[in-house]
């Protein structure tokens, strides 16, 4: 399936699913999205996983060395150095991880069970409960906020009030420290760039985060979920996209795909997916992309769902001035209904 003579990604499949205007600033627009302190998790960590299990050869810098270091080290020294290229001096570095030291020991309770609700369930986002703020008021967790937001008010990055550089960084080491990685022998390679077969010599193209050796050669293909603020059941995580391309995934790395291992990085839990769904799905969904591409058909997220807009890099460019709604077109649908007509008749004569 193509849009403007290149075949689609599963990333801009994934973007224009998730928010036509997403797609529409990243693939029509091109514009790169700002860099974000929620951003930076993902980034962080997904760097520290290329440098600690990629595959050939190894990124340049004082933190590069394949399987030298365990995971969170990695994340720590991308961090480090990145803190370094911002201009901070060592005690700002210092103030980092005395942040993350305390947040994680006011975390631990709340992760391990010892801290419930009073019906005795866990609590599935910590950070929104009265008793991790008494905590962290107590482990003086915002005056050390407050400090780090003044000495990294110069960084090159977008933060707000809700999520500072130093939950960033907080985070970022927590989410490489809850879950439990495979020995760097045992995978394949990060990063890695595979096709999915459709009908009519269509394809889709995608990148896993890790890829994992299970038998012969035969792997575990891994999708790694930073945005979702729980993990979902499996019958849910069977109709994510990512997933159904992750269990059709062919490439030359590996003969085929024995399950995706999906991780949902904030809780640090992982689920594993055999079963494979059929392909049709995809194909749906990529005819339905290509559609709305062609016709140029962008409603953002931000009509229906504003608080994911959150998390979104673009989110300024969709609030800041004039409200993007106001930006479609209202004749847009007619518009595609003339097109529709005009096509079906020029077929059909």
């Amino acid at each position: 399936m193509e849009t403007n003579n290149s075949p689609l990604t599963l990333a801009e499949l994934w973007a224009y699913a998730c928010c036509p205007y997403r797609y529409f600033w990243r693939y029509v627009a091109r514009i790169a999205p700002a860099q974000t302190a929620r951003g930076l998790v993902e980034a962080t960590v997904r760097q520290a996983s290329s440098t600690y299990y990629g595959k050939g050869e190894v990124p340049q810098g004082p933190y590069a060395t394949r399987g030298g270091d365990d995971l969170v080290q990695c994340v720590g020294r991308t961090w480090r150095e990145m803190v370094r290229e911002w201009g901070c001096a060592q005690e700002t570095w210092d103030l980092l991880v005395d942040f993350a030291t305390r947040r994680a020991r006011v975390l631990e309770p709340f992760v391990s069970g010892r801290v419930t609700k009073r019906d005795g369930t866990r609590y599935k986002v910590p950070e929104m409960s009265k008793k991790y703020e008494r905590r962290a008021r107590e482990a003086g967790l915002p005056q050390l906020g407050a400090q780090l937001d003044e000495r990294l008010a110069n960084a090159p990055v977008r933060a707000d009030e809700d999520y500072s550089l130093a939950r960033a960084f907080s985070d970022s080491v927590e989410i490489a420290s809850r879950s439990t990685w495979p020995g760097v022998n045992a995978v394949v390679g990060a990063d890695l760039p595979y096709e999915v077969e459709l009908t009519d010599g269509h394809t889709l193209e995608g990148r896993a985060e890790l890829v994992t050796r299970a038998a012969g050669r035969e792997v575990n293909v891994e999708v790694h979920d930073y945005d979702r603020p729980v993990c979902l059941p499996v019958a849910l995580l069977r109709r994510d996209l990512r997933v159904v391309a992750g269990l059709h995934a062919q490439s030359r790395e590996w003969a085929g795909v024995r399950s995706v291992v999906y991780r949902h990085m904030r809780s640090g839990a992982s689920v594993s997916i055999r079963r494979p769904p059929g392909k049709g799905r995809l194909l749906t969904a990529l005819v339905g992309v290509a559609a709305g591409i062609r016709h140029h058909v962008y409603v953002p997220r931000l009509a229906v769902q504003s608080r994911e807009c959150l998390s979104c890099p673009f989110q300024t460019l969709c609030t800041d001035g004039p409200d993007v709604l106001d930006t479609l077109d209202p004749t847009l649908l007619a518009e595609i209904g003339i097109l529709v007509v005009t096509q079906e008749h020029e077929e059909g004569g």
